[in-house]
């Protein structure tokens, strides 16, 4: 289980705007549409590969700069995994009031499915560093039975 890095930007095609998951934290909002990617994926070797759309938007009256992330992967068969980067998308975005910040990146399971969760650290103007949150979101592959999440 792990997070792959893809050189993919936007505008993200129609096809990645399935089901959106959100969370509010402090007036910044987190939004994720997870998206299965059979093609790319190999079931006969448990490889099952999604990407993920993220927006980030701030409607803070000041700006916010995202430091890092934290990710809490865990499959279907309960093995867990974290994953904490210093960075999202390779940098250290800014955001102003009103400003949104999009990437999209790929997560790999040995798993038909599986949820994901995670914060983003941010600092303010007066340098008090906090967490936003993200959504929880269900990766759910046409090889799991039902859905689990």
């Amino acid at each position: 289980m792990h997070l792959r890095k893809l050189r993919i930007k936007p505008p993200v095609s129609t096809p990645l705007l399935q089901h959106s998951y959100e969370a509010k934290t402090d007036l910044i909002q987190v939004s994720v549409t997870p998206l299965y990617m059979e093609d790319e994926s190999s079931p006969e070797n448990a490889d099952y590969l999604w990407l993920y759309h993220i927006v980030i938007e701030n409607s803070r009256k000041e700006p916010i700069k995202i430091m890092g992330t934290y990710w809490r992967l865990m499959d279907c068969y309960g093995r867990i995994q974290e994953v904490r980067e210093s960075h999202i998308d390779g940098q250290h975005p800014t955001l102003h009031t009103g400003q949104n910040h999009h990437y999209v990146n790929g997560v790999s399971l040995k798993a038909p499915s599986g949820i994901m969760s995670g914060v983003y650290h941010v600092i303010d103007d007066a340098h008090v560093s906090y967490e936003i949150v993200i959504p929880t979101i269900s990766l759910d592959s046409p090889f799991q039975s039902k859905t689990l999440h």
